[in-house]
Parts: C-alpha cells; structure tokens; sequence
C-alpha cells in the first residue's frame, strides 16, 4: 500500500523510499456444503499457513513484529526445505526413523524415478538400502534428511552394526 501525504504508517511497519509499506496477508477459501467462506490473516496474526516463497518475503517491507517476522522465517526455512534437489541413485538419511509394519525402524534410503508403462510422467520412490524393498514416503520435502556421500560407505556401516547387535 502506498500511504498519502501526511499518513502515518502501519504501526509495526517501515516504509520505504517511496512512502510504500509492502505487507502479506493469507487469504484461504474453503467450500462446504453448498456454500462457501474465507478467512483472511494478515501475516502480524501469525498465519498457520507459512509457504510463502522467498522471493515473495524478500519484497516485504521490514517490520518490528515478532510474529510476522517468526511467519517470514517460517516460510523461508519451509521453502528451502521444499527447493532441495535429489538425483536419481542419491542416497539420503532421514532425520526420524520410519517405523514399517514389520516393526522396525529405516533411516537410509535410494530414491529411484521410474515411469511405469503407460504413465507419461516419473514419480518418485524409494528403495530401502537395508531390505531392497521399494516404498513412497509421504511428505519427504518437508521432513529432515540428508544426502549420504556414497552407498559403499553406508552399507558398511549398516554391515558393521549388525554384526555388533549379534555378539
């Protein structure tokens, strides 16, 4: 927004230059039953909603809300988790185990693209390096992992702890 002569900013706000005050407001829709409603939060209430680009943060005029400026930081960790980028055979390390239905908990997988028959776009899986077996894992952007060096070296660790857990 631009402020007229003589206004006086927004009070958690700085204009710039120019006397423009540049802010983010979330604005979900929702439809049910027939009907519809929205709700509109400016981003000093603190929207639950934080998937605001960087780019679109970086335009916002400087602020001294603590809870605009906790949504800003949000959105900006939230998208670069989301920008990270895998290669197909890229091994990673889940942050938190994921508990399967045999009982057991898997750390380090393969993410393989593969394009079935009849399907024109890849999607992605991942092989479990401990068992072989394939799965998706829901949510990967936004969980903690990291990308492992190399398989060799993971293989051997996880060979390395199992003979431990035996003995």
């Amino acid at each position: 927004m631009t402020l007229r002569s003589g206004a006086e900013p927004p009070e958690d706000y700085r204009p710039d230059d120019n006397g423009r005050v540049v802010f983010s407001a979330v604005f979900q829709t929702q439809q049910d039953h027939g009907g519809w409603g929205y709700r509109l939060d400016e981003e000093t209430a603190g929207p639950e909603f934080a998937r605001a680009p960087k780019s679109l943060i970086d335009q916002l005029s400087p602020t001294s809300s603590v809870s605009a400026n906790r949504w800003r930081r949000t959105c900006i960790e939230n998208s670069a988790r989301r920008s990270r980028k895998l290669s197909d055979g890229d091994v990673i390390r889940l942050g938190h185990a994921l508990e399967f239905n045999d009982g057991r908990a898997r750390r380090h997988f393969k993410m393989i693209l593969e394009k079935p028959p009849g399907y024109t776009r890849s999607r992605t899986v991942f092989q479990c390096i401990e068992t072989g077996m394939t799965c998706r894992i829901s949510g990967f952007r936004k969980r903690e992992w990291v990308v492992m060096s190399e398989v060799v070296e993971l293989e051997t660790t996880v060979a390395d702890t199992t003979v431990d857990a035996d003995t």
